[in-house]
């Protein structure tokens, strides 16, 4: 298996959850307590996630990844309401063993201070994978009234219902409700039908109402968003295919803290989307097959004015350089002079100088 096959994440053990006071959990510390404190062993747990057989389903049923907005910059939670969700969520859901929430899964600031730098490198990399998680495995979306106009949310939620049993980034339709079925377990399926209503006990009628959206994603309302608003978002992001989902998550509608993050992130769906359907089908969709696709890589503007050595010590180098962690490195392909026409010296000199150092032969326009 390839190094960009297989990824690591930070799980909350759903046992854990569910041994806590649903109705009123108390606060849990942010990751790095979690991971690092001996009071808290047991919480979080690293495991490995290989996208060839995520991509077909195998984290469907066990794994949960939850989708929601952060409250204040510090705590995305400080009332625990909706740590309260999850775990009301968790008590009909027992296949579940598994559970991702960012302030618990990946570094946090804490208390004002920046991360250890192995802590911001792995900060980082979540950042440029996590979206696999909402491709591959159970969603739970805790949509309050200005989820609709965060990025992060947004993109979560568009990954979240992009279905087909092959879990690629193909749309999926939303059939009538019906009642959901249930498992063996005696919980609501993960395939319950889409617009099933599940209200878990200790959530009030009409103002925490869980529905199924699709067939692996569904959907809490909180601080009394109407159900009917809440439908129509997660309506809207269904109907968007990569392309008209880059375009209204580019627009100033759509909120973000960190710019770059949207640049970064906007700009590699359609990459996002090509590698997913392939592993879905259980073919090659690693980085290194994605890139070979490429006959000039996106960021790469003026081939000739720009080395290659430019190039990699650029802010601009593509986001797929480090999606699956790894460190940025050629592409198979480099961009050349324009077929039938002669290199200029300047460049040939700039391209056999990057090629040197990194140790390839430069290639040459034909």
């Amino acid at each position: 298996m390839s190094a960009d096959e297989a990824l690591n994440f930070f799980f909350l053990d759903a046992a854990r959850l569910r041994a806590l006071d649903k109705a009123s959990p108390a606060l849990l510390p942010p990751f790095q307590t979690l991971r690092d404190d001996p009071a808290w062993a047991g919480y979080l747990v690293k495991r490995p996630f290989d996208l060839q057989s995520a991509c077909q389903g195998a984290h469907q049923r066990d794994t949960l990844a939850v989708s929601h907005r952060w409250l204040t910059a510090a705590q995305p939670d400080p009332d625990a309401a909706q740590l309260s969700a999850i775990c009301q969520y968790l008590d009909v859901h027992p296949e579940v063993e598994w559970v991702w929430y960012d302030f618990f899964s990946v570094p946090q600031k804490v208390n004002g201070s920046a991360r250890a730098p192995a802590d911001q490198s792995l900060f980082g990399w979540t950042l440029q994978n996590v979206l696999w998680l909402y491709l591959t495995c159970s969603v739970l979306v805790l949509l309050d009234g200005q989820y609709g106009g965060r990025f992060w949310t947004c993109v979560e939620l568009w990954t979240a219902q992009r279905l087909g049993e092959s879990r690629s980034l193909q749309g999926s339709s939303a059939p009538a409700a019906t009642a959901a079925p249930s498992d063996s377990t005696g919980g609501a399926a993960v395939g319950a039908a889409v617009g099933t209503r599940l209200e878990p006990d200790g959530a009030a009628s009409g103002k925490m109402v869980c529905t199924r959206v699709t067939a692996r994603c569904a959907m809490m309302t909180m601080d009394e968003t109407p159900l009917a608003v809440a439908l129509g978002v997660a309506s809207e992001w269904r109907s968007l295919d990569a392309e008209s989902a880059q375009a209204r998550l580019a627009s100033d509608e759509i909120h973000v803290t960190n710019q770059k993050d949207k640049e970064d992130l906007v700009d590699e769906l359609l990459g996002f989307s090509w590698r997913s359907s392939r592993y879905a089908a259980g073919e090659d969709g690693s980085l290194a097959a994605y890139r070979s696709t490429l006959k000039t890589p996106v960021s790469y503007a003026d081939a000739e004015e720009r080395s290659y050595a430019d190039l990699l010590q650029s802010e601009s180098i593509s986001f797929l350089e480090t999606i699956m962690g790894e460190k940025a490195r050629p592409f198979t392909q480099r961009p050349t002079t324009p077929a039938g026409t002669a290199p200029t010296a300047a460049t040939a000199a700039k391209e056999a100088t990057a090629a040197a150092a990194v140790g390839e032969e430069p290639l040459v326009a034909t």
